[in-house]
Protein backbone atom coordinates (compact mmCIF):
# COMPACT_ATOMS: atom_id res chain seq x y z
CA UNK A 1 0.00 0.00 0.00
CA UNK A 2 1.50 3.34 -1.05
CA UNK A 3 1.93 6.44 1.05
CA UNK A 4 -1.12 8.70 1.04
CA UNK A 5 -0.34 12.15 -0.33
CA UNK A 6 -1.26 15.24 1.63
CA UNK A 7 -3.30 17.98 -0.03
CA UNK A 8 -0.11 20.06 -0.31
CA UNK A 9 1.80 17.23 -2.04
CA UNK A 10 -1.09 16.74 -4.49
CA UNK A 11 -1.13 20.47 -5.20
CA UNK A 12 2.64 20.51 -5.77
CA UNK A 13 2.41 17.63 -8.26
CA UNK A 14 -0.31 19.29 -10.31
CA UNK A 15 1.20 22.77 -10.21
CA UNK A 16 2.54 24.71 -13.16
CA UNK A 17 6.00 23.78 -14.43
CA UNK A 18 7.23 27.32 -15.08
CA UNK A 19 8.09 27.83 -11.38
CA UNK A 20 9.77 24.46 -10.90
CA UNK A 21 13.52 24.54 -10.27
CA UNK A 22 16.19 21.86 -10.30
CA UNK A 23 16.39 22.02 -6.50
CA UNK A 24 12.63 21.53 -6.18
CA UNK A 25 12.15 24.77 -4.25
CA UNK A 26 9.42 27.01 -5.61
CA UNK A 27 8.29 30.50 -4.57
CA UNK A 28 5.25 28.85 -2.94
CA UNK A 29 7.58 26.79 -0.73
CA UNK A 30 9.37 29.92 0.45
CA UNK A 31 6.12 31.76 1.12
CA UNK A 32 4.74 28.73 2.96
CA UNK A 33 7.86 28.40 5.11
CA UNK A 34 7.69 32.09 5.97
CA UNK A 35 4.00 31.98 6.87
CA UNK A 36 3.07 34.27 3.98
CA UNK A 37 1.29 31.86 1.66
CA UNK A 38 -2.08 31.80 3.44
CA UNK A 39 -2.62 35.60 3.52
CA UNK A 40 -1.24 35.93 -0.03
CA UNK A 41 -3.66 33.27 -1.28
CA UNK A 42 -6.64 34.94 0.40
CA UNK A 43 -5.59 38.29 -1.12
CA UNK A 44 -5.27 36.70 -4.57
CA UNK A 45 -8.74 35.14 -4.27
CA UNK A 46 -10.17 38.58 -3.54
CA UNK A 47 -8.15 40.20 -6.33
CA UNK A 48 -9.18 37.77 -9.05
CA UNK A 49 -12.82 37.62 -7.90
CA UNK A 50 -13.00 41.43 -7.87
CA UNK A 51 -11.66 41.61 -11.43
CA UNK A 52 -14.63 39.48 -12.57
CA UNK A 53 -17.35 41.92 -11.54
CA UNK A 54 -19.63 43.02 -14.42
CA UNK A 55 -18.62 46.68 -14.28
CA UNK A 56 -14.97 45.75 -15.02
CA UNK A 57 -15.98 45.11 -18.66
CA UNK A 58 -13.71 42.09 -19.11
CA UNK A 59 -14.12 39.45 -21.80
CA UNK A 60 -15.66 36.07 -21.03
CA UNK A 61 -12.31 34.38 -21.62
CA UNK A 62 -10.58 36.69 -19.11
CA UNK A 63 -13.31 36.08 -16.55
CA UNK A 64 -12.99 32.30 -16.94
CA UNK A 65 -9.18 32.53 -16.56
CA UNK A 66 -9.56 34.64 -13.43
CA UNK A 67 -12.13 32.23 -11.97
CA UNK A 68 -9.67 29.37 -12.59
CA UNK A 69 -7.12 31.38 -10.58
CA UNK A 70 -9.66 31.84 -7.78
CA UNK A 71 -10.20 28.08 -7.73
CA UNK A 72 -6.43 27.48 -7.71
CA UNK A 73 -5.81 29.80 -4.76
CA UNK A 74 -8.81 28.33 -2.92
CA UNK A 75 -7.20 24.92 -3.41
CA UNK A 76 -3.97 26.31 -1.94
CA UNK A 77 -5.86 27.57 1.12
CA UNK A 78 -7.61 24.20 1.46
CA UNK A 79 -4.26 22.40 1.32
CA UNK A 80 -2.79 24.72 3.94
CA UNK A 81 -5.64 24.37 6.42
CA UNK A 82 -5.83 20.58 6.00
CA UNK A 83 -2.22 20.15 7.17
CA UNK A 84 -1.51 19.43 10.81
CA UNK A 85 -0.48 22.57 12.66
CA UNK A 86 3.07 22.51 13.96
CA UNK A 87 3.74 24.98 16.74
CA UNK A 88 7.36 25.99 17.05
CA UNK A 89 8.55 27.01 20.49
CA UNK A 90 9.48 30.66 20.81
CA UNK A 91 13.14 31.41 21.21
CA UNK A 92 14.29 33.44 24.16
CA UNK A 93 15.78 36.72 23.08
CA UNK A 94 19.05 37.47 24.71
CA UNK A 95 20.58 40.83 25.31
CA UNK A 96 17.45 42.88 24.70
CA UNK A 97 16.13 45.14 27.38
CA UNK A 98 12.54 46.21 27.56
CA UNK A 99 11.93 49.92 27.28
CA UNK A 100 10.06 51.51 30.12
CA UNK A 101 7.12 53.63 29.02
CA UNK A 102 7.56 57.37 29.37
CA UNK A 103 4.59 59.26 30.85
CA UNK A 104 2.98 61.45 28.24
CA UNK A 105 0.84 64.50 28.92
CA UNK A 106 -1.87 64.54 26.26
CA UNK A 107 -2.82 68.15 27.07
CA UNK A 108 0.74 69.44 26.65
CA UNK A 109 2.85 67.00 24.62
CA UNK A 110 5.94 69.25 24.77
CA UNK A 111 5.98 69.45 28.56
CA UNK A 112 8.71 67.38 30.19
CA UNK A 113 7.30 64.42 32.16
CA UNK A 114 7.53 64.52 35.94
CA UNK A 115 10.39 62.37 37.28
CA UNK A 116 9.23 59.10 38.80
CA UNK A 117 9.29 59.10 42.58
CA UNK A 118 11.67 56.30 43.61
CA UNK A 119 10.26 56.17 47.14
CA UNK A 120 6.85 54.88 45.88
CA UNK A 121 8.26 51.61 44.58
Amino acid sequence: MGKRLTEWEKLKRTGSTHYKTASGVEPFDLMKAGGLLYPKSIADIIKYAYRCRPEAGRSTVSIIEDMDKVIHYATVVKALVSEPIVVKPKRKRRGRKLLTPVPFNIDDPFKEPEPADASKT
